[in-house]
């Protein structure tokens, strides 16, 4: 029906892509063409454990080189999530804070609006936490995490009133809400509710995590109906949603993903392989695209070969060889993309 009134969908179809130690990755480098046909934009997750390695201490280059390079290939490019609340990808120093929630605020708050003055010429939407939602770091309670996003926002309207500011959910199922520290927290949907009542003009659009199979950052294998009423279930709270995929294409062991997350959460289809990924890629984006209130959706990274969060999910592995889901995103966007 959409594509009955609108031929060719002006969708956002994306993958972040992480900087390496020389900024842009050797793919994108040496043969950028099979991604390039495949995405019409990119996000680049501005990691806070890569840019301020050391307290005070930013470094750039990396992300600069990469984000110029973005730029002359003509894709949209999407900045964040600045702060992921996950430990792998939090600085190291920063446990020397845990529990001190004035001085946390005070230092997340200063980091976003670095990274968000120095870019925002450039770059026009920014993700500025991922999985708030369900973290269970630095000793900090539900309703701590919900103000501590409220200051982040907050900090980073005041930079630049026209920009799109995003929140990423992590386990919009709440499957977090099962484990014994999360048993009195809100669900992922009163989450947004209560941020959207405190300053509803701080925040744009709302990002859906729908990554299956690794635990515990990831949700449980679900078959497409579920997908479909939790997508509409956020749209009830009348934001623009963006939606990020996942699911693992290897259970073979992943040294550049985060360590603590396990393929625990089932699996799709025959199980998990390279074949099942395009498959399960294939039936959640021609659901997400038939949903006119998703504006985009994002594979949750291009390549196995650079440091990342989730394990075996890349569209690339970790030699740099294209997987057959890559074929599978050119197919759907000649077909149905802009």
């Amino acid at each position: 029906i959409r594509q009955h009134r609108q031929p060719r969908l002006d969708t956002h179809l994306s993958s972040r892509i992480y900087p390496t130690e020389d900024g842009p990755p050797r793919w994108l480098r040496n043969d950028p063409a099979p991604v390039l046909d495949a995405l019409n934009s990119v996000a680049i997750p501005f990691a806070w454990h890569q840019v301020e390695t050391e307290e005070t201490i930013f470094q750039w280059e990396r992300h600069e080189r990469l984000l110029d390079l973005a730029l002359d290939l003509g894709w949209h490019v999407t900045g964040g999530p600045l702060i992921d609340f996950s430990s792998s990808q939090l600085p190291g120093w920063l446990w020397l804070w845990e529990g001190d929630l004035n001085n946390l605020a005070s230092i997340m708050c200063k980091y976003v609006e670095t990274v968000v003055s120095k870019y925002h010429q450039q770059i026009r939407r920014w993700v500025i936490c991922a999985a708030p939602n369900c973290a269970q770091v630095l000793r900090l309670s539900g309703e701590e995490l919900l103000g501590l996003t409220y200051r982040m926002f907050d900090t980073a309207r005041q930079i630049d009133d026209s920009l799109e500011l995003v929140l990423s959910l992590g386990q919009p199922w709440g499957e977090h809400l099962s484990e014994e520290p999360f048993i009195n927290a809100q669900s992922p949907y009163f989450f947004v509710d209560t941020l959207l009542r405190a300053g509803g003009d701080h925040l744009n659009a709302i990002e859906v995590e729908i990554v299956m199979g690794p635990q515990k950052r990831g949700s449980f294998c679900h078959d497409i109906l579920d997908v479909s009423k939790i997508l509409d279930l956020y749209a009830f709270l009348g934001l623009p949603l963006h939606v990020t995929l996942g699911y693992p294409a290897s259970t073979d062991a992943d040294p550049k993903a985060d360590p603590e997350l396990v393929l625990s959460g089932g699996h799709w289809g025959e199980g998990i392989s390279e074949e099942a990924q395009a498959d399960w890629a294939l039936e959640m984006l021609r659901l997400v695209l038939a949903k006119p209130f998703v504006h985009s959706a994002q594979w949750v990274h291009v390549s196995d070969s650079e440091s990342h969060l989730f394990p075996n999910v890349g569209l690339l592995d970790a030699g740099g060889k294209p997987r057959k889901i890559l074929s599978t995103l050119k197919n759907l966007r000649e077909e149905r993309l802009k």
